[in-house]
């Protein structure tokens, strides 16, 4: 059941994502949803808006996907890495986009705070699942297409 909570908050939080990055002004003081005294922090902090926005993104990412992708190809040990290289390319994407977006632009520090908060979740989500003690244990039984179900 966790799981499912975990993914429709994955979706959620990926929509609110994708309309702070693609949205014209950059500015959050404007959005509605974020309270006033820490929409202008992170508009004086630019890059912390990316390391907690794509951190948080990934931990419920990390947390809905704990053996990571469910590709048989990809061997056990290599399945969490790849779901964080897409998170991370979605990241790239999401910030290439706004070189197409009048007053945004493409920043290398967005990407590297974005970047670190990826990194930072998949921590975090392995050390809650290990004291929660729901850490799977990746098996060679995993690799079948059997147990990706």
């Amino acid at each position: 059941m966790h799981t499912r909570v975990y993914r429709f908050a994955f979706v959620l939080f990926f929509v609110a994502i994708g309309y702070l990055s693609l949205k014209p002004d950059p500015r959050i003081e404007q959005v509605l949803w974020i309270p006033g005294p820490m929409a202008q922090w992170f508009d004086r902090h630019d890059e912390w808006k990316n390391l907690l926005g794509f951190g948080a993104w990934g931990l419920l990412g990390f947390l809905a996907w704990p053996l990571g992708l469910e590709i048989p190809q990809v061997s056990p040990r290599n399945r969490r890495v790849l779901l964080g290289l897409v998170f991370f390319l979605i990241l790239v994407v999401l910030e290439g986009f706004q070189t197409q977006l009048q007053n945004r632009s493409c920043d290398p520090r967005d990407i590297v705070a974005g970047a670190l908060g990826i990194v930072l979740a998949a921590l975090a989500a392995k050390w809650t699942r290990r004291h929660e003690g729901a850490d799977p244990k990746i098996t060679p039984a995993d690799s079948s297409p059997d147990s990706n179900g």
